[in-house]
Order: structure tokens, then sequence, then C-alpha cells
């Protein structure tokens, strides 16, 4: 990911859930987040969707008002539940930059 702007509105955040470098199938999650992170707001837990119907690995969030609320580094991370495995993926680390 781009570097983004403060208090970016309807940024997409997209997440590839992968092991040994391939795209898992998370079609079957019961339960699907991406967390964002930042050392001086804490952790954020949103409601991930599917970009395409999860055969792909692929999850998305759509930020909203509030969301990256501070200029610095952020990580983010999918969580997923399916009915015999809880867990998350590696984090990703991407960059808010301060507006004038």
């Amino acid at each position: 990911m781009s570097n983004v702007q403060k208090d970016a509105i309807g940024l997409i955040v997209r997440l590839t859930v992968e092991e040994n470098d391939v795209a898992l199938d998370i079609s079957l999650a019961s339960v699907k987040n991406i967390y964002l992170h930042h050392d001086d707001v804490g952790t954020l837990t949103k409601v991930a969707a599917f970009t395409t119907d999860g055969t792909d690995g692929l999850l998305q969030y759509a930020t909203i008002a509030g969301d990256l609320s501070e200029a610095g580094t952020w990580t983010t991370q999918a969580g997923l539940v399916f009915s015999d495995f809880t867990g998350r993926s590696s984090v990703a680390t991407f960059i808010v930059e301060d507006n004038l």
C-alpha cells in the first residue's frame, strides 16, 4: 500500500491472506476482520468483506471518519474464524501522512 493522508475516508484497505506465498481460500470464514493499529490510537477492529468471493484470499475494508486519525506508521492484519481454526494473517505496514 502506498502512503495515504491522515483522515482519509473511503480508503480501501485490501489484504491477501497467504500461506507460503499462495493465496488461501478463505470463503468459508464465519468471521472476517481487518485490524488497524497505531501506537497512539491502539488497535481498531473493523468488519471486513470479501473483495470477490474469498477463494482468492482477498479481504477489504473502506475507512470511515476517525479511522486514520493519526499520522505515522500503521500496521494492519486480517483476522479470520473458521469452524476448525481461528487466527490472523501476517502484519503489513503503511504510512499515514499529515495534512497541511
